[in-house]
């Protein structure tokens, strides 16, 4: 039988929904919810794809309609997200899935079509291997992941230890904010919305929380963490510069295993780095395996080339942006997010 596939409706949305949330291939990003949260904050247009055969779900391929002046308008699954990308039972649903959004593509006249997934699809598609997520496998006892560390590791754990500040959960986003923000100041990237961050935890509470080390009332490093699925994933993490010779990530992401391996979670992860970065030597030394991410984009497309974080363009824009005064980054960045997807 052949592959039907159609753009999402309503009423097809509680099979879209059943369907996601048993394939093993899906993500966070896959339910509705984060669709219907994105469209709160971003201009972009949802172009949800569903394959069917014989009236029965086959494959899902989330997609949104993303313009803008920097980087060109473009089909994205997902963007504002790390991942995204088809969901299928066959190699033909998931050929038909891409080959629909290719001729969305071109049918609007958009620059290109991208694709974020977790493993490589088949087919004539150009493919950005620069990005890789880590993985920590987890035992149920927290103890065997202790031993395996380093020395320098478990060093860098206990000095953190005896630092004087209190790791704690928090449901100040103000506080998490500020730390947020000065976060994506030094890395040269335009910061969401405070109300984005506050319409995250609030959209997915029960998956969603702030983790805090705090000296003297003030917080000093702070994580938002996700747990989804069998998985707890390290969204977002950073220490002030001052006080990262206190070492309270290295506190902050023990603790975070600890009580993933005592949950019975089965993978802790440390979240996208590029690759050979900073952040990926760090996320390596926890024993976690790169895992590669894989970007794709159809070929012959004049944007394919020019959209990921070690492009020159963004290096430009990163370079200015890293020495703008703190409160001018902080109001234009929320208006300008929107172009970096």
């Amino acid at each position: 039988m052949s592959v039907d596939v159609t753009i999402l409706t309503k009423s097809d949305e509680p099979a879209w929904s059943e369907y996601a949330g048993r394939h093993d291939r899906s993500t966070f990003f896959h339910q509705l919810s984060w669709r219907d949260l994105t469209l709160r904050f971003y201009p972009c247009e949802p172009v949800y794809l569903l394959a069917k055969v014989g009236g029965r779900v086959t494959g899902i391929l989330p997609l949104m309609v993303a313009r803008n002046g920097f980087f060109g308008s473009k089909l994205a699954s997902l963007p504002y997200a790390v991942l995204g990308g088809v969901c299928a039972d066959t190699d033909e649903s998931a050929a038909a899935l891409v080959a629909r959004a290719g001729s969305i593509t071109r049918e609007r006249r958009l620059d290109f079509l991208e694709l974020k997934q977790n493993y490589r699809l088949d087919g004539d598609l150009v493919v950005n291997e620069d990005y890789v997520t880590f993985i920590l496998p987890l035992e149920n006892d927290p103890d065997i992941h202790w031993r395996s560390f380093h020395n320098e590791m478990r060093r860098c754990v206990r000095r953190g230890r005896e630092s004087g500040y209190t790791v704690t959960y928090s449901t100040d986003i103000d506080s998490f904010y500020r730390i947020f923000a000065r976060a994506h100041r030094e890395l040269g990237t335009p910061v969401n919305s405070r109300a984005w961050i506050e319409g995250l935890v609030t959209a997915f509470p029960e998956q969603h929380r702030i983790l805090t080390a705090v000296d003297g009332g003030r917080v000093i490093a702070a994580m938002l963490v996700r747990e989804y699925r069998d998985s707890m994933d390290a969204v977002f993490g950073y220490v002030l510069k001052e006080h990262r010779n206190r070492y309270p990530l290295y506190v902050m992401y023990w603790r975070l295993i600890e009580e993933a391996c005592l949950k019975g979670l089965k993978t802790f992860n440390f979240g996208r780095s590029i690759r050979e970065s900073g952040t990926y030597t760090f996320k390596r030394r926890w024993g976690a395996e790169p895992r590669k991410l894989y970007y794709h984009y159809l070929p012959n497309t004049k944007m394919a080339r020019d959209v990921s974080q070690k492009s020159p363009r963004r290096g430009r824009i990163s370079r200015v942006w890293r020495h703008l005064p703190l409160p001018l980054a902080n109001t234009l960045g929320p208006w300008l997010r929107i172009y970096f997807t």
